[in-house]
């Protein structure tokens, strides 16, 4: 009974969504009726050139405006006067006419004045005044037959209908989703299990069935919403469609999704050039990397020599060379990166500059000081050094610090800004090709 109650629930819902616009219809046109409040100085000030004269939502014809009477007030004022004569089925819509006068054409039908038409408005569109006010007579009347057609009793009662008949598949949808997708979950579950079981055996229990049963059951459970988000949001845009109250909201339902994926399209189609750049940029960059390795790794191997390079110099040099062919490829990638010139582009640049800068001074100073000491040629690995009143065998050397093994087996790690700054004697370098002299 539960389950009942819930899909009548469900039901009852939907259909009265669908109908909410033909029930709210006349307070629509009834607040449709109230003028609207003036505008600051501001909006009237950008919008006295053009505004849409609407009628249920959809846009007729444009207007002019001027500072003192702008152009969304006229248009309004011409949108009520539009709706008045569409409500009022006394009139006939082919009773509107144009009357000329010195310098404006009127459409007037009995009882109602609609609008004015001036020589600046004939002007703006290119065409003679009279021409302009055939096409925009056609237009109103046109649009007051589709207004009294769409609040009909037999077009509501047929579209109530269609309404009903489409909250009835939207609801049988939803239902034979959520059984689609129950009777998925209960067919992987055992199967998943067994395979994810048997990988754990093999693994040895590196792998836990926990995690990736949870995770597995998220996607599911992920894309069970998102198709019926799906239904939901068709069922909505028909729905609503349907009666000229609610069909403005709809199209706005249906810009919702459209605009986005319309923005992104455009922006992907426009940043294809920028893209392909950076893709060949990169391809480039990488092989020309790769030349450089083994350039240094040539070097490092005593294959290729050059006087005054020390062998030991090799991988320094390429690690700098490789900082350097990155730094250049992101500087000429940087303009073809989509976005990149956009003020919230730009802002983030410079705030993960500055949070580097200040984040990392003792590291640069640092990588400095290792470079400094590789090419002072101050100690080897294995010279056996003392640095200030540290004294040992050098195990390892890296850009930032150097691992000092002392003769008590001790491994000291000390920054190589410390060494640069300090004294350092090497036991060693002389050792090699003069001896060594003991005191005793």
């Amino acid at each position: 009974m539960i389950i009942v109650g819930r899909r009548f629930v469900l039901f009852a819902a939907l259909f009265l969504l669908s109908l909410g616009g033909m029930l709210l219809g006349p307070i629509a046109d009834a607040l449709a009726q109230v003028p609207a409040g003036v505008a600051s100085e501001s909006e009237m000030a950008a919008e006295h050139d053009r505004a849409p004269v609407t009628l249920d939502g959809e846009e007729l014809f444009y207007v002019r405006g001027i500072t003192a009477y702008p152009a969304r007030e006229r248009a309004k004022t011409i949108s009520g006067q539009v709706r008045a004569l569409a409500a009022d089925r006394s009139v006939s819509p082919d009773s509107l006419r144009a009357v000329e006068s010195d310098g404006r054409t009127s459409l007037v039908a009995p009882g109602y004045f609609v609008v004015w038409i001036f020589d600046a408005d004939a002007e703006d569109e290119g065409i003679p005044r009279s021409i302009l006010a055939e096409a925009l007579r056609k237009k109103i009347v046109l649009a007051v037959e589709t207004y009294r057609e769409d609040r009909a009793p037999g077009a509501l009662l047929t579209r109530s209908i269609y309404a009903l008949a489409a909250t009835v598949v939207a609801l049988v949808l939803l239902l034979v989703t959520i059984r689609i997708f129950r009777s998925l979950y209960k067919l992987l579950e055992p199967r998943l299990t067994s395979r994810i079981e048997g990988l754990r055996v093999k693994s040895g229990d590196a792998i836990r069935i926990e995690p990736l049963w949870m995770l597995i059951r998220g996607l599911i459970a992920t894309a069970r919403v998102l198709t019926i988000i799906v239904i939901v949001y068709f069922y909505l845009n028909f729905a609503l469609a349907l009666y000229p109250w609610t069909r403005a909201l709809s199209k706005q339902i249906f810009a919702v999704v459209l605009d986005p994926l319309r923005s992104m399209g455009a922006g992907l189609v426009g940043a294809l050039p920028g893209l392909i750049f950076i893709a060949i940029l990169v391809i480039i960059a990488r092989y020309l990397l790769k030349a450089v390795r083994l350039f240094f790794a040539g070097i490092d191997q005593k294959r290729v020599a050059f006087a005054g390079f020390e062998s030991e110099w090799a991988w320094p040099t390429y690690r700098i060379v490789y900082v350097l062919i990155i730094a250049l490829t992101v500087v000429f990638a940087y303009p073809h990166i989509p976005g990149s010139d956009s003020g919230a582009f730009k802002g983030v640049s410079i705030l993960l500059g500055v949070l580097v800068s200040l984040g990392s001074s003792s590291t640069i100073a640092n990588v400095i000081a290792g470079y400094t000491l590789i090419y002072r040629r101050t100690f080897r690995i294995g010279d056996i050094v003392r640095i200030n009143d540290i004294e040992g065998m050098v195990s390892e050397r890296a850009m930032l610090v150097t691992h000092v093994r002392t003769i008590k087996n001790e491994d000291i790690v000390v920054p190589n800004s410390m060494i640069l700054a300090g004294t350092v004697t090497n036991y060693s370098t002389l050792a090699r090709t003069r001896g060594l002299i003991l005191h005793t």
